[in-house]
Order: structure tokens, then C-alpha cells, then sequence
């Protein structure tokens, strides 16, 4: 009878250690090296210094013959804009005014003159026309006149008509919209409104570093940029989902009565899930920069835009996502505290 009685109470015992190993993995001691939501402000500070400065690099005046003075704006390829994208293999330490100056004799209106290839030696020109093949002969024929070993093999034409290149932009826009809009939802009800609007914050602020980044350094952007930028919204949120669950068991486990114990349970939360961060961006990044390394000029920006953005996102799940929900939970700890602290001095007057 004995025997018995152990084996019926064998299984409610794993399943009862099966339920506790959470309680147990958020009870072990963590070490806090630095004060990351103390220093928060910093973060916000340095986010924003990148952020306006990739503004600014958006916004500064660029100078072009044809135009006169615009925004320098981003390096749109055809895929965004109509008109058509002429890669040229010249030669390294090519001239870009000689080919500026071969285009405007022809008509075009250059948008933009770009190197590209490992040895730079390929010219990427961006024109506003929609060219047809004779005027492409006649295009190969002029760059013939300025570069006489240029052949008609080495001219690659792409074009884009206006309502590809606008309906192109259009569901781009969109895509990035839906997907922080479900990403909002989802993590709302996953957890509370609050963990999702600093989600969905931190997810706007990778897409903006990366942004920044490209109209800082004129870095060309085509289709692959969206599928970029929906990877990392996609590694982002996972990494900031993980960092708010635990949260989420601190907060249930030791509900702060005060900020700063709101403070030490956030930073506590950080650091418990801080290696799985670091170690989950290293494993990522490898694959990104190996193929920002190896792979071909096509995916060349798109794995850029990914080595950035993974970087971004590992940062602002740490740095500002969580400090964002802080900042806000705070109000509500400090009201609660306050409430009770009224009625106390009320009953002692």
C-alpha cells in the first residue's frame, strides 16, 4: 500500500516542480553591474543625438546642376521612383562629373551618381527618364565617346515606370505600418498596454537608427531595405518580449511598493535575461556580416541594413524599451504610494 501511494504521488510531485522552475529561475541572485535605468536619460540622449543627425543629413541642402538646391533626401533606387537606374562598369577612379556632364548633354536629368562594386568600379547613375532601348544605344554610344574601352556589355538598364515605383512606396509604407501595429496589439494583450506602446517605440526607434544611418552616408536604398527593416522589427520585439516577461514575473512575484523598488526590480529583470541578449545578437550577427562579406552586390546594403538594425535592436530593447515602460509605471507606483500614504497622515493628525 505503501509503494502504491508513492507512485500516485510520484507525478503531482514533477508536475509541481515543472511549475515552479519559472518562480525559481527569477529567484536566483543576479549580479547588477550597472544601473541601466539610473542612466536612462543618457540613452535617450545618445538615440536621439543619432536619430537628429541622420535628420539632418536627410534634410541637407544638396547641390545639382539640373535641380539647383534640394534635399540630399535618401539614395532611392528605381525600385521607389520612376525613371531608370544605369550601372556602367568603367573603371576605378572614374570621373563622376565627365559622366554627369555625358547624361545632361543627352537630355537626362541625373538624380544621382553612386560607386558600387568591390573595386568601386562601376558607376550607378540614377535619371528621372524613362529610357528606351534606342536611346540606351545611344547612351552606350556617348559613354563610348568619354571612355573608348566602355563596351555595350558593360551597361546594365533597369527601368521602373511611375506607377510601379509609386505603388512600390506605397506598400512599403504600409507594411512597416501594419506590422507595428500588430506587434502593439499582440504584446498588449500578451502582457499590458503599457510593455506594448515601449515596444512599439523601441521598434520605431530601429527603424529610424537604421534610416539615419543611410541618409547620413547616401547608402542606396531599393526593396531589400523593407525586408531589412521587418527582420529586425522581428528580432526586436522578440528580444524585448523576453526582457518584458520577465519583468512581468518579478513584478508578480514582488510587487514594488516604491520607485525604487520598481527601479531595482527593473534592472534585476535586465540582467537576469541580459546574457541570453547578448549572446542571441552575437549569434545573429555573425550570419549578418557574413553575408555582408560574402555575399554578392545585390544583398550588399540589405546585409548592412541588417548588421545595423540587429545592433539597434539589441540596444533599445536593453536601453529603451524597458526604460520607457519604467518611466511610465512609475507614475501609477507613485500614485498608489502617495494614496497610501494620505490616509495614514490623515489618521494621525
Amino acid at each position: 500500500m505503501a509503494n502504491k501511494s508513492k507512485r500516485r504521488n510520484a507525478p503531482r510531485a514533477r508536475v509541481s516542480h515543472a511549475s515552479s522552475r519559472r518562480t525559481l529561475l527569477s529567484e536566483v541572485p543576479v549580479r547588477i553591474r550597472f544601473d541601466i535605468i539610473g542612466h536612462r536619460k543618457w540613452f535617450y540622449l545618445l538615440s536621439a543625438l543619432v536619430i537628429v543627425v541622420g535628420l539632418a543629413a536627410f534634410l541637407w541642402p544638396s547641390a545639382s546642376p539640373e535641380k539647383g538646391y534640394h534635399p540630399r533626401a535618401f539614395n532611392l533606387s528605381t525600385d521607389y521612383v520612376s525613371g531608370t537606374r544605369i550601372e556602367a562598369r568603367i573603371g576605378a577612379g572614374f570621373n563622376q562629373n565627365t559622366i554627369r556632364n555625358t547624361f545632361s548633354s543627352a537630355g537626362y536629368t541625373v538624380e544621382s551618381i553612386t560607386a558600387a562594386g568591390s573595386d568601386r568600379s562601376t558607376a550607378v547613375v540614377q535619371i528621372r527618364q524613362f529610357i528606351s532601348q534606342d536611346q540606351e544605344l545611344q547612351l552606350t554610344r556617348l559613354l563610348q565617346k568619354s571612355y573608348p574601352h566602355f563596351t555595350a556589355g558593360d551597361l546594365n538598364v533597369t527601368r521602373v515606370d511611375p506607377v510601379i515605383g509609386r505603388e512600390t512606396s506605397q506598400r512599403a509604407i504600409f507594411g512597416l505600418l501594419l506590422a507595428n501595429v500588430l506587434i502593439l496589439i499582440y504584446v498588449a494583450i500578451r502582457f499590458e498596454y503599457r510593455f506594448g506602446v515601449a515596444a512599439v517605440i523601441a521598434l520605431l526607434h530601429d527603424a529610424l537608427i537604421v534610416c539615419a544611418f543611410f541618409a547620413l552616408f547616401h547608402w542606396e536604398v531599393d526593396i531589400n531595405f523593407i525586408a531589412a527593416i521587418l527582420t529586425v522589427v522581428g528580432y526586436s520585439v522578440t528580444d524585448t518580449v523576453v526582457i518584458f516577461d520577465r519583468v512581468r514575473e518579478n513584478m508578480a512575484q514582488h510587487p514594488p511598493n516604491n520607485v525604487g523598488q520598481l527601479l531595482q526590480l527593473t534592472n534585476r529583470s535586465l540582467w537576469q535575461t541580459m546574457a541570453r541578449s547578448i549572446n542571441t545578437v552575437f549569434t545573429v550577427l555573425v550570419c549578418a556580416v557574413a553575408l555582408f562579406l560574402l555575399g554578392g552586390e545585390g544583398i550588399h546594403y540589405f546585409a548592412l541594413a541588417l548588421v545595423i538594425g540587429l545592433l539597434s535592436g539589441a540596444y533599445s530593447s536593453i536601453f529603451i524599451a524597458a526604460p520607457l515602460w519604467f518611466d511610465w509605471r512609475k507614475r501609477q507606483v507613485e500614485t498608489t504610494a502617495q494614496g497610501a500614504v494620505r490616509p495614514a497622515g490623515e489618521q494621525g493628525s
